[in-house]
C-alpha cells in the first residue's frame, strides 16, 4: 500500500475492531453473569444486542447481526439490566430557518438538530451589487431557537448555524426578509 489510502471491508477488517469492542465491554465491568467461568457468552450477547441493524432485520447473511456499537456495547457493559444508552451526540445545523417582519422587527425561527451545542450565531447582511456584506455573528445560548431584532428599513439575508467550544456547523439555508414600513413581508426558505 505505501503512504496511500485502501478500503478494505470483510471479516478482515470487522474482527479487529469487534475484538476491541469487545475488550472495551470487559473494562467497562462486564462479567461472568451466569457462573459459567467464562465472559465469551455475555461479550457476545452484549455485541449483538447493542449492534446497529443492518439490511434484512435480526441476523442476515450479508451483515450478520450489523454493525458494531462501541458506545452503545460500553453503557450494557456498564449498566447490565438497565435502560437504553443515551442518544449519541448530534452536532448538526440547524435547518428550517423561517423569518416574519412586523414594521421593523424581524424574527427568525430555526430547528435545532444539534443536542451537544454551546450556542447558536445568527448573521444578517445586506446584497450590495450580488455580494452579502454580513454583520459578525450575534452569538446566542444553546437550546434557542427563535430571535429578534429591530432592525433599520432594508431587505436583509439571514443565516443560523451551532457552534460547539471552537467549533462550528455548516450555515443554515439563507433566507430574505424586507424590513420597513414600506415592505412589511414576511420570508420564508430561499
Amino acid at each position: 500500500m505505501g503512504s496511500g489510502y485502501a478500503t478494505f471491508s470483510g471479516t478482515s477488517m470487522a474482527s479487529p475492531h469487534v475484538a476491541g469492542v469487545a475488550v472495551l465491554t470487559l473494562s467497562a465491568g462486564l462479567t461472568d453473569l451466569n457462573g459459567s467461568g467464562y465472559a465469551n457468552d455475555e461479550v457476545r450477547a452484549v455485541l449483538q444486542t447493542s449492534a446497529q441493524d443492518l439490511g434484512a432485520a435480526g441476523r442476515d447473511p450479508l451483515f450478520g447481526f450489523g454493525l458494531v456499537d462501541a458506545s452503545a456495547a460500553v453503557f450494557l457493559s456498564a449498566n447490565p439490566g438497565g435502560s437504553n444508552p443515551p442518544p449519541p451526540p448530534r452536532f448538526d445545523p440547524p435547518s428550517n430557518l423561517t423569518g416574519t417582519v412586523l414594521g421593523s422587527l424581524a424574527t427568525l425561527t430555526w430547528q435545532d438538530n444539534a443536542n451537544v451545542e454551546d450556542g447558536f450565531q445568527i448573521q444578517y447582511g445586506v446584497r450590495v451589487k450580488n455580494t452579502t456584506r454580513w454583520q459578525n455573528p450575534i452569538l446566542l445560548p444553546a437550546n434557542t431557537t427563535t430571535w429578534a431584532a429591530t432592525l433599520p428599513d432594508a431587505t436583509y439575508r439571514f443565516r443560523v448555524r451551532a457552534v460547539r467550544e471552537n467549533l462550528t456547523t455548516v450555515w443554515s439555508s439563507e433566507i430574505s426578509l424586507q424590513v420597513g414600513t414600506s415592505g412589511c413581508k414576511g420570508g420564508g426558505k430561499n
